[in-house]
């Protein structure tokens, strides 16, 4: 039987023995018999050392490590997290445009100023011409 392992509130891991071959008591027919069960796993990613899982290094035999699909808690959190990643990326946007706008205003608002400046200067010197 599988054992599980709780990682957490909501990361559950089983981890499933290896098959064992069978022996049968007839020599004869056990080596003419195909055998059902793989005795050997190749390495794979998803494969511990018994003693990594439980601290001891009792054992060497491997097992395949088995993840449970994604609770529903989990496909919510995950549903939320993408959610407030699109709002992220909207107002990143958002900003980007309001940043160019602010930039343009201050652009145009600099430009007025010096004209409003020109303009000012030469009004006091026509002032000061038509004083004298």
């Amino acid at each position: 039987m599988p054992t599980f392992f709780n990682n957490g509130p909501s990361n559950k891991v089983a981890v499933a023995p290896q098959p064992q071959k069978r022996s049968n008591r007839h020599s004869s027919t056990a080596k003419e018999e195909i055998p059902r069960f793989r005795t050997q796993v190749s390495h794979s990613p998803y494969q511990m050392n018994s003693n990594e899982l439980n601290g001891r290094a009792t054992s060497n035999s491997r097992q395949n490590m088995v993840f449970s699909a994604p609770s529903e808690a989990q496909r919510l959190m995950m549903n939320e997290i993408i959610e407030k990643d699109v709002m992220i990326g909207q107002l990143k946007s958002r900003l980007q445009v309001l940043s160019a706008r602010l930039e343009r205003q201050q652009m145009e608002y600099d430009e007025e100023k010096s004209l409003t400046q020109k303009e000012s200067i030469e009004s006091r010197n026509r002032y000061l011409s038509v004083k004298k």
